[in-house]
């Protein structure tokens, strides 16, 4: 071992390389920490420092900031220089390097782009252009960017032992000496200066902070060698006895808006300055960086998405209901389960509330002790049980606000087909978020935004998936918002009466509520207050007024308050029947209606004068596109839609001037946006129709270009799956006056392609490939409508393929018949598909002869025609699926050889195929447990253990393999028994590892059910093999006990023991009970729990006396082993 500087003892020899760095000469120029100015002499030498101290990792995170002082520093000088300089004798380029500084979040790319403007701009002669010049060839040619982002900004440190690890901290010093080296003289004969009093004091070298503490803030400058003298406030100032770097200036803030840096203290504080507002004030409604349209995916700005998009979660205007979140509060905290139903009237902040406690979007408040997950209906989108279940599932998978690490859950099913499926799911997640909560958040809240605007219809929708108070487990929640009944059609109103919600638990908030409206002024004042208007309550009361009461009015005022601080107040007074909203019959459609529509036109008037006709109309073009869209888009989607093919830094820009019109949330693809209401949309609709249709007909011949290009982004894709609803919706309700024959046939191929794409990325593909399955929908619409007159009625493969792809199984069969179709290999794909989908039908209506036939089919169809190897997954599928068929209909032995088939079809391709292994750990759960209902044991043990083995091959967080459940239910019995049986092979820690594999969700779901429902421990939610028959009271007591035993409960499960023991006394089944003794005995003895060893014993023995005559020879079996026990614990 050895000491570096300071004591720190380095402990191997891979440490040590590091010291042979920091004492090598030649990798430091050290007379710069004495003569370079003194924010670089202090950063090097801090990095010198670190690295001799044996602090390797701050060694390389401090690598990052030397580079970007080295940039930072000679650029903000020049920045600086004209930034001094009159506007008007600037160059162009000067002038947008200035206002270039004004854009939010610049990441390191971006300065190094600033960079080369900067040089760009430079006579030849000056003295800073050799001296950037150098840094950003250094950073451009050793890609110090993407490694800065790749290894220190998204978390992907290495190991300090690996190779790579200690090649990059010295090839970087290295690069670091190189550029010290060549620029030595020009740094050494720079000169800064900060001033104190009367007093020029030198910054040269490592100057410590309390000198530093006393220089004046904004007065930093450097003087060069031939005499030029630069000031360097506002992008440099001294501050807290250090000095600081601009770094971002936020302009979304009235107050503490500018961003700064303290390189050598590793400080950051925001601070309002001045010159640098009043320039922004100057500049902010110039048009944004015309010709700084860098790619903005380009490095940063997109990995950085979370910043530039903090704005939309943080919004400082935003005040918190606590009158409708303590109401809430004090329910979750009172009661142990139950379901919430919060009417507000539209535009009064509903939205707003739940995504206030939605932990994956906003974070400002929280409920104690309860993980908060949402869903987010939508009158268009989000609106079918397909969208729900998604969203439900993504949403409950999500650990934190950013993303983070997603819950994994490979040992049970997350599929939601009703609402018992989904008092489950939440049940399992419940305890997930548990333990991913480090045990602080024991109750969950699932809330369910908006369900009143679910198009009214008589089909199944979200409400039909909503669980009754009675299915849902212990500490679960279930919060549902919408609006008041005077605003709910009678549909909607049917549905919502079957949630079953007790009086108690409704919360209903009119906008006449004292609370409501205080908090609605209180809003409007802080408006106004940023803005520093001068008004007195009366005015702003008629203000609220005029809102009808509503945030989403008010939202807009405060909107149009930041583009223009000079609106003439009064008029804000004046308007009238500003809220209006006339309800049609039946109250299923709503019109929204201004009176002048004053607020609207000031808003969009402000924008076209502040931007200019030209930003104006793409501006407009981007609300349009984000609040008639049919679904939540991406950043990419929008901009794709608004006719740019790569997102820029200026689309960006229009991003913030729209955040009055929508919102922002989470999806596996990102961030998505979606508007703030429907009277937004119908707004937009009514003044906007002309730009609309125009836009239309562009996006129809964008996908008529399709037919040329693999389509391989979300733009492209939603566009060709939703061009057939904007032209009905918007353009003609007649289609076949934009969309012939071939233009159905274009959609087929455009689905075949989406559905058939091999894009890496397994969110994406998934998107594109659901909007493949969405178009082949949109095809066969016009294939109906039109099949009797030009388009004629002789078989077709891709109508075929389209019906069987959007799972249309029995019309497609009909399809087939019809036409007389026989096996062909022509169009093997969609047969082989459409004899699955119809065996499914079947099935899911308890058909299951018939069903059997079609999987048969699918079978023979496969063998006979020797379909090729990507075949076997269907063949494997149906073979297991059989296998499902013959347990219900009580073939045992034909069930197991069904699954013996797809076990032998999956092991040959299990190297070379992932749904192989799938299928594999299926195939084998499913007959594990069949064998084990035929009280097949060792077999049964054989397959579970070889299907939990496998498991830990997977990769996928999610796969939800059929019967994994029953796995581990029957490895953790038969571990069980051996236990019990005195297997030597098999302890009491053995029994354990698996047993906890299978009870940790059971146990907690078991804990979580009333008495009734306990009886259903042991059911396995995904087998369709398991007995629905309940189990007595006592045996999932005794398992719940078993599960504290595991967990070293010892105080739970005496409870639940004592719970037990007043149940036997009444069972008939004497040799159970005396089992389960026994195995408690043996626990306590095993986990050395003597008292309650020696307590149990004694009821034993009471047992034993009230059942003695009742004895049966297996009994005093067991009563040998209790005292073999006994004697040996004596």
């Amino acid at each position: 071992m050895s000491k570096g500087i300071g004591g720190c003892v380095v402990e191997n020899n891979k440490s040590m390389r590091y010291l042979d760095i920091y004492n090598s000469s030649d990798n430091w120029e050290k007379g710069a920490f004495d003569e370079f100015p003194s924010v670089i002499a202090q950063e090097y030498h801090n990095l010198y420092s670190l690295l001799g101290q044996g602090h390797v990792y701050g060694a390389y995170f401090k690598l990052k900031d030397v580079f970007e002082i080295l940039l930072k520093f000679p650029l903000l000088i020049y920045i600086s220089q004209i930034f001094h300089e009159q506007q008007e004798e600037l160059k162009e380029e000067e002038k947008l390097l200035i206002k270039s500084m004004f854009i939010s979040n610049i990441s390191m790319g971006i300065w190094v782009k600033l960079a080369r403007l900067a040089v760009s701009t430079m006579p030849e002669n000056h003295p800073l252009k050799a001296v950037i010049s150098h840094i950003v060839d250094i950073i451009d040619e050793n890609e110090i960017v993407s490694w800065r982002n790749k290894y220190i900004g998204h978390g992907s440190l290495q190991s300090e032992k690996s190779e790579e690890f200690y090649e990059t901290i010295q090839n970087h010093i290295g690069l670091i000496k190189n550029h010290i080296e060549v620029n030595y003289d020009f740094y050494k004969e720079l000169n800064l200066y900060g001033q104190f009093e009367s007093l020029e004091l030198p910054l040269k070298g490592r100057v410590s902070g309390d000198s530093l503490s006393s220089i004046k803030k904004d007065s930093l400058y450097v003087s060069f060698k031939e005499g030029r003298v630069v000031s360097l406030y506002p992008f440099m100032l001294a501050s807290d006895g250090g000095i600081y770097f601009f770094d971002t200036y936020y302009s979304d803030k009235k107050r503490e808006r500018t961003l700064l840096l303290n390189y050598p203290e590793s400080k950051k504080k925001i601070e309002s300055i001045n010159k640098l507002d009043r320039f922004y004030d100057a500049i902010k409604h110039y048009p944004e960086l015309e010709t700084l349209q860098e790619n903005a995916e380009d490095d940063a700005l997109l990995s950085d998405e979370e910043d530039e998009l903090n704005k939309y979660y943080h919004r400082d205007d935003i005040i918190i209901p606590d009158y409708i979140l303590n109401n809430v509060k004090q329910f979750v905290r009172q009661e142990k389960k139950g379901i919430i139903l919060l009417q507000m009237e539209s535009g009064t902040g509903k939205t707003t509330f739940v995504r206030l406690i939605d932990e994956c979007i906003s974070g400002k408040t929280y409920i104690e002790g309860c993980a908060v997950r949402a869903f987010y209906a939508n009158d268009t989108y989000n609106s079918s049980i397909h969208s729900f279940t998604e969203g439900v599932r993504d949403a409950l998978k999500k650990t934190s606000k950013t993303g983070g690490t997603e819950i994994r859950p490979k040992k049970f099913s997350t599929n939601i087909s009703n609402c018992e499926d989904l008092a489950r799911v939440l049940g399992k997640f419940r305890a997930e978020h548990y333990e991913a909560s480090g045990f602080k958040k024991s109750k969950l809240m699932l809330a369910i935004d908006g369900v009143d605007e679910i198009p009214g219809t008589n089909e199944e929708t979200v409400f039909n998936l909503i669980p009754d108070y009675d299915m849902l487990p212990d500490n679960v929640f279930i919060l549902i918002t919408c609006r008041t009944d005077k605003e709910l059609s009678g549909i909607t109103k049917a549905k919502l009466e079957t949630i079953d919600t007790a009086k108690e638990h409704k919360i209903i908030i009119p906008n006449t509520q004292k609370d409501y409206k205080n908090t609605l002024m209180q809003y409007l004042d802080n408006a106004f207050k940023k803005h520093k208007k001068e008004y007195d309550y009366d005015k702003l009361k008629r203000v609220m007024e005029n809102c009808g009461n509503k945030f989403v009015y008010a939202s807009l005022i405060a909107g149009m308050l930041n583009l223009d601080e000079n609106i003439e107040f009064d008029k804000l007074i004046s308007v009238r029947n500003l809220h209006k909203i006339l309800w049609e019959e039946g109250g299923e459609k709503q019109s929204f209606l201004l009176n002048g529509a004053y607020i609207f036109e000031t808003y969009f008037k402000g924008l076209q004068d502040f931007y200019g006709k030209v930003y104006y109309k793409q501006i407009v073009k981007l609300i349009i596109v984000a609040l008639t869209s049919y679904e939540p888009l991406t950043l990419r989607q929008l901009s794709y839609l608004c006719g740019e093919e790569k997102l820029s830094l200026r689309f960006l820009a229009y991003m913030s001037l729209i955040k009055p019109f929508v919102s922002i949330g989470r999806s596996k693809r990102g961030n998505v946006f979606f508007r703030n209401h429907v009277h937004m949309r119908a707004y937009i609709i009514e003044h906007f129709s002309d730009e609309m249709k125009k836009y239309i007909l562009e996006w129809v011949d964008t996908v008529k270009n399709f037919k040329d290009i693999q389509i391989k982004t979300e733009g492209e894709a939603y566009i060709a799956e939703s061009i057939f609803s904007y032209i009905t919706d918007f353009v003609s309700k007649d289609p076949e006056v934009y969309f012939d024959r071939d233009f159905m046939y274009h959609l087929i191929n455009c689905a075949d392609n989406m559905y058939d794409n091999k894009i890496p990325e397994a969110d994406t593909r998934s998107y594109i490939s659901q909007k493949g399955i969405s178009t082949y929908r949109q095809a066969l619409y016009l294939w109906e409508e039109s099949s009797c007159g030009s388009f004629g009625q002789d078989f077709d493969v891709n109508i075929l393929r389209a019906m069987v792809r959007t799972g249309a199984y029995k019309k497609a069969y009909s399809y087939v018949q019809m036409n007389l179709v026989v096996q062909d290999n022509s169009y093997r794909d969609s047969m082989i598909k459409l004899y699955m989908g119809m065996g499914d039908e079947y099935s899911r209506s308890k058909l299951y002869s018939e069903a059997a036939e079609h999987y048969s089919n699918a079978v023979s169809f496969i063998r006979d025609n020797e379909a090729p190897e990507y075949y076997y997954e269907e063949l494997a599928e149906a073979y297991i699926k059989l296998g499902h068929l013959k347990i219900r209909l009580g073939d045992m032995l034909q069930g197991i050889s069904f699954y013996t088939e797809a076990i032998e079809i999956s092991c040959q391709l299990k190297g070379t195929h992932k749904w192989a292994l799938i299928k594999l750990i299926e195939a084998y759960s499913c007959r594990a447990y069949s064998n084990y209902k035929m009280d097949k044991c060792e077999a049964a043990f054989d397959d579970s253990a070889k299907a939990i083995k496998l498991l830990d091959e997977l990769e996928d967080s999610d796969l939800n393999i059929n019967g994994i459940e029953a796995a581990y239910l029957v490895y953790a019995h038969i571990s069980l028994k051996h236990y019990i049986s005195g297997n030597s092979q098999i302890g009491v820690k053995s029994c354990i590892q698996y047993f906890n594999e299978y009870l940790t969700d059971e146990r907690l779901r078991i804990l979580d059910l009333e008495s009734s429902g306990i009886s259903q421990a042991y059911k396995s939610v995904n087998s369709p093999y398991v007995s629905s028959s309940p189990e007595p009271l006592y045996v999932t007591i005794f398992s719940r006990f078993i599960a504290y035993m595991f967990d070293e409960n010892f105080d739970e499960a005496a409870r639940d023991l004592e719970v037990f023991l007043n149940e036997i006394h009444e069972v008939k089944d004497i040799t159970g009970v005396l089992k389960r003794l026994y195995l408690a005995l043996k626990l306590f003895k095993d986990l050395g729990q003597d008292i309650l060893f020696y307590t149990i014993y004694g009821e034993f023995i009471m047992y034993l006396s009230e059942h003695s005559q009742q004895l049966s020879a297996n009994d005093k079996v067991i009563i040998e082993k209790v005292k073999t026990l006994f004697e040996g614990e004596r």
